[in-house]
């Protein structure tokens, strides 16, 4: 309360200091009565004047003090001053009236004592007695004064016993409220500091977060995820740190694909994930805190984890699908709260997103060159199909034709067997230019159906290769598929006799379409020379050709599975299985193996006699 005086006074403080105006006019009017003067001016400005003009000028001054900010601080030392001042010449005037010096201690006392601090208080207490004590004494003198001792001390015994009274129990109070301020202060700092920290925490990890959203680079990803952890052990003395993220291999291994604290030794590690902390995480799809890491059976094997007293294991996890963990160690014991271990959390579902989206762009990319890489194979099969034949035949009628200039003025007679040849060559490059139009996009898929775009492949095949196909269409096919579904389901088939005609060297090409309750199956079978399938589909992916590729991604588009059985010299079976209705909206949860049950069902009612 004193303390804050220099600083700042309260309202009800400045309220009880505008009672020393009312005092001095009550002072001033009692020592006027109690003295029976009249109103005489020079009585009055020989004694009580002199009185009231100290007390004006005290107050006035006081009044100025206290509304100055730049001058407040010298407010308790005029206090100190101007109350000692009056006093001494209150009992000067009054020294036969002890109850009036008595009130007038007291109740200077008491509107004094809200604006001192506590040695100046006991100053002003002390220095009041003291002058009107002198006061009383230079007027009237040790004779009488004696005579009136006991009068005297009575009366100074109760502005004694209330000034003591008064200051223990405002240096208590003051006690209280400096060690209720200090208290405050002390939570306002620690709360301000904590704010603080939370503050550039929250900044750090938001900066962090939206590096983790705005970045597809896969090793930025892990620096980022792993950089969180130290932040936010920062506040908790943690000396050393350790951290890992692991990931899933195909094998279904987890690796350590970024590190902090282990040596080169250990980066090469490989865990199983099937104990400990790392596999109940993975079940749980919940972090897991442990204090004794070391005694893991999984991270116990890692040095770098044996004399740490905390670990965390936050699981990456999207849509029920595991990508790995990430691993936090610390040298201190309970080192994750459960605000930080909600952070940490927070950071491996973002890491685990931002994962998902490098994973998910990098496979939008392979997909990308591929289909770029397919676009330009295309290309390049249009333009060996058009050089191949036609231009070669077009090239050919061109020669014909200057044969036939010539002939009509050498020989007129050959010039009809020319004739007929070009005639013949001219339909052979229609039919192919036809054939290739056909490949790129069939006509009569969109007009007349899938049934009806087969049986032209199957011509088309004759007429131009020499290829027997035979095409079987079961009743309600046609009805069952859409017209997307019978665009996929023609071009897998075209790419199925293709590679028959081009590799088999067989005699005949069957396609058989069947359907059953909810499947449709697809049967393209040719009795060539076959080939070794485990040997083929070695390396696949590196070769030049995507034929099987593309089949296998058209019955995906389809949610169907495509399967091929085939032995050298017993010719090759490529078994197409399109579910239907409820079968095709379970598929993903039910997998290949009803399909596969559908499939031999419809094949074995169209094989029986």
């Amino acid at each position: 309360m004193g303390n804050n005086t220099a600083r700042s006074v309260s309202s009800p403080q400045k309220n009880l200091f505008w009672l020393r105006w009312a005092l001095l006019i009550v002072s001033i009017a009692a020592l006027f009565l109690a003295l029976g003067r009249s109103f005489e001016p020079d009585a009055w400005l020989s004694d009580i004047g002199v009185l009231l003009l100290v007390g004006l000028i005290a107050n006035i001054v006081y009044t100025t003090m206290l509304y100055t900010h730049s001058l407040r601080s010298a407010l308790p030392y005029t206090l100190l001053i101007g109350d000692i001042a009056y006093v001494a010449i209150f009992a000067y005037l009054a020294a036969a009236q002890p109850a009036l010096i008595v009130g007038l201690i007291t109740a200077l006392a008491l509107l004094a004592r809200p604006m001192l601090v506590e040695a100046i208080a006991w100053a002003h207490g002390a220095g009041l007695l003291l002058v009107s004590a002198g006061s009383v004494y230079f007027v009237l003198g040790s004779d009488a004064l004696m005579a009136t001792w006991a009068l005297y001390l009575s009366a100074a015994l109760a502005p004694i016993v209330l000034i003591v009274a008064l200051n223990v129990w405002a240096g208590w109070y003051e006690q209280i409220e400096r060690r209720r301020q200090r208290q405050v202060r002390d939570v306002t700092l620690t709360r301000n500091t904590e704010i603080a920290r939370l503050r550039e925490q929250v900044r750090t990890i938001t900066e962090m977060s939206n590096a983790l959203s705005s970045t597809l680079n896969f090793k930025k990803l892990l620096d980022v995820a792993l950089d969180i952890g130290p932040l936010a052990l920062r506040k908790r003395n943690v000396r050393r740190f350790v951290g890992m993220v692991l990931l899933f291999k195909p094998d279904e291994t987890l690796y350590i694909a970024n590190s902090r604290g282990l040596s080169h030794l250990q980066e090469n590690r490989v865990l199983e994930g099937k104990s400990g902390m790392i596999a109940e995480a993975l079940e749980t799809a919940r972090p897991v805190i442990s204090a004794n890491p070391g005694d893991d059976p999984e991270l116990g094997t890692f040095v770098a984890f044996s004399d740490l007293q905390s670990a965390l294991v936050v699981p990456l996890r999207a849509r029920f699908e595991n990508y790995g963990v990430l691993v936090f160690g610390a040298d201190q014991p309970n080192a994750f709260s459960p605000d930080m271990i909600d952070t940490l959390t927070a950071v491996g579902v973002q890491a685990t997103i931002a994962l998902q989206n490098s994973v998910l762009y990098g496979n939008l990319m392979q997909e990308k060159e591929r289909i770029i890489e397919l676009e330009e194979d295309a290309r390049k099969a249009l333009v060996r199909d058009l050089h191949d034949v036609p231009t070669q035949t077009i090239s050919a009628i061109t020669m014909r034709l200057r044969i036939i200039k010539r002939l009509l003025e050498r020989n007129p007679e050959e010039v009809p067997e020319e004739l007929e040849q070009v005639e013949q060559m001219s339909m052979r490059v229609t039919e192919e230019i036809r054939h290739v139009l056909f490949k790129l996009r069939p006509l009569a898929l969109e007009s007349q159906g899938l049934a009806a775009a087969l049986n032209q492949l199957a011509e088309k095949m004759q007429r131009t290769y020499r290829q027997a196909v035979s095409v079987r269409v079961a009743p309600g096919v046609e009805k069952a598929l859409d017209d997307h579904q019978q665009g996929v389901l023609f071009y897998l088939i075209e790419e199925a006799v293709n590679n028959a005609r081009k590799y088999a060297n067989a005699e005949l090409i069957s396609v058989e379409l069947m359907k059953g309750d909810n499947v449709i199956v697809v049967r393209i079978a040719d009795n060539g020379v076959g080939f070794d399938l485990d040997a083929v589909q070695t390396d696949y992916d590196k070769r030049s050709s995507f034929g099987m590729v593309n089949m296998r991604e058209r019955a995906e588009l389809l949610d169907g599975t495509l399967d091929i059985q085939s032995a050298v010299g017993r010719g090759t079976i490529i078994t197409v299985t399109i579910p239907l209705g409820e079968v095709r909206r379970s598929v993903t949860d039910t997998g290949p193996i009803p399909l596969t049950k559908l499939r031999e069902k419809v094949l074995r009612d169209v094989e029986r006699p």
